[in-house]
Formats: C-alpha cells, structure tokens, sequence
C-alpha cells in the first residue's frame, strides 16, 4: 500500500487505501457529532437536514468499496452509543442496563457494517437513480420496525419538536411522513455533494473507475425534494396561521413534587416517603385550584395501593375543596404482576374507569397486568384520556384514545435524570397528531404542557430532583386530525420499501452477474 503520491501531469491525488479509510472514519465521526447535536438538550435542530451528508460522501466516494460500509457503522452505531449512553444516565452516573441496551451501539454497528456491504455496488449499478428513495425508506422503514420496541426515541424528526410552524402537517402525514422528508433531504444533499466531487475531484481524491453520477439526475432530486420540502412548510405555515386565536381553554396544571419514591430501600421509610409525597401533592393541587386549574394531573406511581379503596375519601373531599379534576397514577404489586394504572377523579368525588398502561417498560422488567383497554372520559372540561408515561412514546395509545374523542392528554409519568431533556419532546409529536392538548405530570425532572398544535405553553426540565408546579390555559383539542384516521400509513409503505430495497438489490446483482456471463 503506497503513501500518497502526485502525478505532475494531471496533478492527481491517488490516495492509498489506509488515507481514505482515515479521511472516511473522520467524515463519518463529522456525521456521528452533527446528528446528536441537533437532538436535546443541544437543539441544534437546522442541523438534522444535512447530518447525513460527509457519512454518504464517505460511503460512497471516500471509503474503499469493501469497506464502505463501514462509514455508516461508524455514524450509526457512534450515534446511538452517545444518545442512549446519555438517557440512561442518572444523577451523572450510569443506570444499570440489560445487555442488550449496554451492547445496542455495537449491535447496531456491526448490523450495519455486515448488511451496508452491498450498498454501494447497487447504486453503481443503477447509476444513483434509486439513491434518495432507497435512503429515505430504508432509515423511515427502520425506524417503523423500531417504534414497535422502543418507541419513537431516537427518531430523525425528534429534534425539531420546538418548531411548531413547521410540524402541523403531522396532523396528516404523522412522525413517519416528517422522517422520510428529512431524509430525502439529507440524500439530495448527499447526492449534490457526490456529483460535486465526482465533477471537480475525480482521480484526485477516490478509487479510479468509479462512473460519474449525473448532473442531470442531481439537479431532478435536488429539484423535487426542495419541491417537497416547500410543499411541506407551505401547508404547514398555512395550518399554523389558521390556528384559532379565541380557542376555547381550561386551566390545567402539572404537579412535579420533586420526590422520589423508588429510591427508598424499603419498609417504614417507604411510607414515609410516600406520605410526604402525597402531602406536597395535595398542596400542590390545592395552590393549582387556587391560580384557577380546572384540571390537576399527578405523576406516575402518585400512590402504592388502590386509591379508589383505600383513599377514596380523602380524595373525593381534595377535589369537593378544589372544585378540580385530579388525575393520577398508582401502582399495585399483585401475584400475577404490576398493575400500573392511572384513573380520573371528578370535583364530585366519583372515580371514573382506570386505564391500564399498554406500554410498560420491559428492558426495566415493567409489567401491566391490566393493559388493553383504552377508556376516555366525557367530563364538563372535554373528552379526557388518561396514557402513562411510556405510552407517549408510541403513536398508538393517544390516536386510540383520540379516536374515541380524547381532546385533552392528561398523562402521569415518572421518569429519571437521563431523559429529562428528551421525554418531554414526545408530547409535541402526539399532540399534533391527534389534535390534543397534552399534559404531562412527572416526579422529579420533566413537566410540560402542549397545546394541541404542539406549542409548549410551559414546561420544566431538570437532570436533579426539582420541584415545580406549571399552569397554563391550554386550548381544548378537537380530536379530529386526518392522521387520527389513517394511522401510520408510511411508516408501512416505508417498512415496504424497505423490505423491497432488501429484495432488488439481490435482483440487480443476478442480472449483472448474467450480462457479464
């Protein structure tokens, strides 16, 4: 393997196999930084559109072909390793992870290095013409195979939660529909930056014989997917403008008593604890009922026990008190399991049909014995559904809810340190989805309140124990989006893409292996 060497004639760069492999590792590290700095708490958003973009030149150009793709292990893997290392953080030190999340970046890369090999021969091959759409829907199509396990963390349109002018068309399209724009922005951009190279660096700067993607074909991608992109923003700002400005609200509150319970090692200390948590709660609600909350939500876990049973009275006589709705979460340990649940006291004291949590956490050992119903409750303030924690991070449990008439999202958490600054994000996503208002009450780190076009009227984030309370006058939601009816229609066509993507390349290869024959 020669070191780099200059041919005075044509003044070209021949760079050895171990200077590419180099020079390709650290665009793929370029990659690797942008992209988990556009997520929180760095919320460098713009840079989401084009992290992808020295990962694809090093994929494609830089790389040596057998080892192309490694650029994406590299970027990928990296990436994953730094995000989930940092939400399973607490207090500065690392939670205690089953094998899978402590190995998932190396999973992830090694995954992608063995199944990216063929990529860049079948792009060749078909001379890029497939280049943006096979990107966009391989990572949507992942990305929808993902959400069935771990929801939507980590999802490419996640670091544009705070923009609200840009997202009302998830109203129609969903998280999937935002994802494969971002993509496709990505590739175009990616593909621009190829023929770029390919018109000013050929046999300068990568492996001779490798054929010129055309100008051509570039400007068409780089023409149609700026297109979409302002068909995108253009609905979206049109939608946003046409947000009522006399919308009718209801005074709601998030209670964050900044305790926390499951750190108690056991015995009179844990009803200790447990006590004094509920006395900040209720102080905290009567200050709510106070300021004027219509609407008091509690976090995750807010009672060990029944509190239906067992403090049903004390209950009823807070929201007589208060003239306030409260909903809670409590959790019961039984034989059979957890029984994580999360109920709706009325200002009359009547405690209304708890709903049982349909995503619990497993890689924690979670259960929830009582799961598969999805009650929603007709109240003075609005249709009320009552998710827990989790269940904000998949699409199905609020659209189910919503389908039923859910307008307002009154959801208990209980979350830790590493998440704070990302947990909070998913409740823009399925606000606008559904056109609900969402509030979310959590125990020591991260409260918010969303309006139903994704606006955070208010909202406290904190990697130590804080406490707070927020209120806000939040419009009612109308539940009524197209998405609440279509569901995630792309992220199956995605997931269809991808498995055709896994399934042409293998029919290019066999019908260029016989014209050569």
């Amino acid at each position: 393997m020669s070191a780099i060497t200059l041919t005075t004639t044509s003044r070209a760069v021949a760079l050895s196999n171990g200077a590419r492999l180099v020079i390709g590792t650290l665009l793929s590290l370029l990659s690797m930084g942008l992209f988990f700095l556009a997520f929180p708490p760095y919320d460098l958003w713009p840079l989401v559109f084009f992290a992808f973009v020295p990962m694809l030149v090093a994929q494609f150009r830089i790389m040596p072909a057998r080892w192309s793709s490694l650029a994406a292990a590299i970027t990928i893997g990296g990436w994953i390793g730094l995000f989930f290392r940092s939400i399973f953080s607490f207090g500065g030190e690392q939670v205690e992870m089953v094998w899978y999340i402590e190995w998932l970046p190396v999973i992830i890369g090694v995954i992608t290095l063995l199944t990216d090999k063929a990529r860049r021969a079948f792009h060749e091959q078909t001379a890029y013409h497939w280049f943006i759409l096979e990107g966009a829907v391989g990572w949507v199509g992942l990305e929808f195979v993902r959400i069935q396990i771990f929801g939507t963390w980590g999802f490419i349109s996640h670091p544009l939660y705070n923009q609200a002018w840009l997202l009302q068309p998830l109203s129609i399209f969903g998280i999937f529909g935002l994802g494969l724009l971002v993509v496709a922005i990505n590739y175009s951009m990616g593909l621009g930056a190829i023929r770029w190279i390919d018109s000013r660096l050929a046999g300068r700067f990568y492996e001779p014989g490798i054929q010129p993607v055309s100008t051509g074909l570039t400007r068409r991608w780089l023409a149609g997917t700026a297109v979409a992109a302002a068909l995108w923003v253009a609905l979206s700002l049109l939608m946003f403008a046409r947000i009522p400005d006399e919308a009718d609200t209801i005074r709601v509150a998030a209670t964050m008593p900044g305790t926390d319970v499951s750190q108690v090692l056991g015995g009179d200390a844990v009803e200790a604890a447990q006590q004094e948590e509920w006395d900040l709660l209720f102080t905290q609600t009567r200050e709510a009922a106070a300021a004027g909350a219509q609407l008091v939500v509690w976090p995750e876990g807010a009672y060990l026990g029944f509190p239906q049973f067992e403090q049903a009275e004390e209950l009823a006589a807070l929201t007589a008190e208060t003239g306030a709705y409260i909903a809670l979460g409590y959790v019961v340990n039984e034989e059979e399991g957890l029984r994580n649940e999360s109920i709706l006291v009325t200002p009359q004291g009547a405690f209304l049909d708890p709903y049982g949590k349909a995503h619990p956490v497993f890689f924690a050992g979670e259960t929830s014995v009582s799961r598969g119903q999805f009650p929603v409750h007709e109240t003075s303030l609005g249709t009320i559904g009552i998710p827990i924690c989790y269940d904000l991070d998949f699409t199905d449990v609020s659209r189910l809810m919503a389908a039923k008439g859910a307008q307002i999202l009154a959801a208990p958490s209980n979350d830790w340190s590493g998440i704070a600054y990302h947990h909070y994000t998913h409740t823009v996503f399925r606000a606008i989805e559904n056109r609900a208002a969402v509030i979310k009450a959590e125990r020591a780190y991260n409260i918010s309140i969303v309006d139903p076009y994704g606006r955070i009227l208010d909202h406290t984030a904190s990697d130590t124990p804080t406490r707070d309370l927020i209120i806000a006058d939040v419009a009612v939601g109308t539940a009524d989006s197209l998405y609440i009816q279509l569901g995630d229609w792309l992220g199956w066509l995605s997931l269809a893409g991808f498995i055709f993507f896994i399934i042409y390349p293998e029919i290019v290869k066999r019908r260029a292996k016989n014209a050569n024959a």
